[in-house]
């Protein structure tokens, strides 16, 4: 019993030196951003071709749909879905009250979704 319950410990430290190695490398590459590192240094694996040329596509009709967008609505979006900033900071950034700043996610959410329909075909 206390050989097999010695054997899990140090598994468990293994394991856990192995991935505070892992995130303080992946640190090196990425300047602390707390992304990937990069392909063929054995901690991330790269991206297939088609997923990477599938991701862009989702980008530029993103970007398109985005574009189509009345500033505010944009704003708005770009704000609370990009920057993570809740309703009532947004309100206070625009000057808006909070019902208007609901009104303009929500009509613009339901644009970007009717632009990422007519591109895609699916949500």
């Amino acid at each position: 019993k206390t050989w097999v319950l010695r054997i899990t410990v140090n598994e468990g430290i293994k394991r856990l030196r192995r991935r505070r190695l892992a995130e303080r490398v992946t640190g090196w590459f990425n300047s602390g951003s707390g992304s990937q590192a990069p392909a063929g240094y054995g901690l991330a694996r790269a991206p297939s071709p088609e997923k990477t040329a599938g991701l862009r596509q989702q980008a530029r009709t993103l970007e398109r749909a985005l574009s189509k967008l009345p500033a505010r609505q944009r704003t708005v979006l770009v704000l609370r879905y990009l920057e993570g900033m809740g309703v009532g900071e947004i309100a206070e950034t625009m000057g808006v009250g909070p019902g208007t700043v609901k009104t303009h996610l929500v009509r613009a959410l339901r644009r970007v979704r009717a632009e990422w329909k007519e591109t895609d075909g699916e949500v």
